[in-house]
């Protein structure tokens, strides 16, 4: 009597895929999206986003709190005179621009990942949320690049040299900010948010949301920068 052994049941795990992946979405982007797709990392990316984060924080923190300086504040507001407050307010500045730098970017992951999510339901597939959180984190790599760009760009230069939020915005001029009112902080502000990083990083995710889910390229390519035009509004 011969023995015959049952077929395996077990599955080999997947491999993960680490700081490859962050890496793959920038110079091999389908790469990337199959490795998505195999281990939902987000992690890694986050992880990258954080740090680059941080890092434009330091560079432009100078030269945000010179423009602050110089800007007239608000009519009513109280402005410190004495050096106590005055180190008081550049601390809070920094610390309130470190944590916009870094929650900021967070904040459009988790945002994303649900609007992704959402439409996926409704075009009947179950791809886990996990899994769009993993798509619009490692998209967002190159728009955090761009971040850190723009900071290296703006630290080549004193501080003083700066005389508004536009001369600092355009000192890496690759946004719709070079169009802008320089004496209209908002309208700066908004239109600076529209740059080729950012349209590298939509353009990623509607490709990325059409290997996950059976939209057409174009559907995908209009909520990818209908959700950055949203979170310009937003943030």
């Amino acid at each position: 009597m011969s023995f015959v052994p049952l077929p395996s049941t077990t599955t080999e795990p997947v491999p993960r895929a680490g700081f490859s992946l962050p890496r793959d979405i920038v110079i091999n982007p389908m790469r990337a999206f199959s490795k998505i797709a195999a281990t939902h990392e987000w992690l890694p990316a986050s992880v990258v986003i954080v740090v680059l984060s941080i890092l434009t924080a330091l560079l432009i923190a100078p030269a945000v709190l010179h423009v602050a300086a110089v800007t007239p504040p608000p009519a009513g507001d109280v402005v410190p005179h004495t050096q106590a407050a005055l180190a008081t307010a550049r601390r809070s500045l920094v610390s309130e621009l470190a944590l916009r730098e870094i929650m900021t970017p967070l904040l459009v992951v988790l945002l994303t990942a649900s609007a992704l999510t959402t439409v996926a339901r409704f075009k009947a597939q179950a791809t886990s949320y996990v899994t769009f959180v993993a798509l619009a984190a490692n998209c967002m790599i190159p728009a955090a690049l761009g971040d850190l760009a723009s900071g290296l760009a703006i630290r080549l230069h004193a501080p003083a040299s700066y005389a508004n939020l536009h001369a600092l915005i355009i000192a890496f001029p690759t946004s719709l900010a070079i169009f802008a009112n320089a004496a209209n902080d908002a309208e700066v502000s908004f239109l600076s948010r529209f740059d080729l990083f950012s349209v590298w990083s939509s353009i990623l995710l509607a490709f990325g949301f059409t290997t996950l889910t059976p939209v057409k390229f174009t559907t995908a390519l209009a909520l990818a920068f209908g959700l950055n035009f949203l979170f310009a509004v937003m943030f």
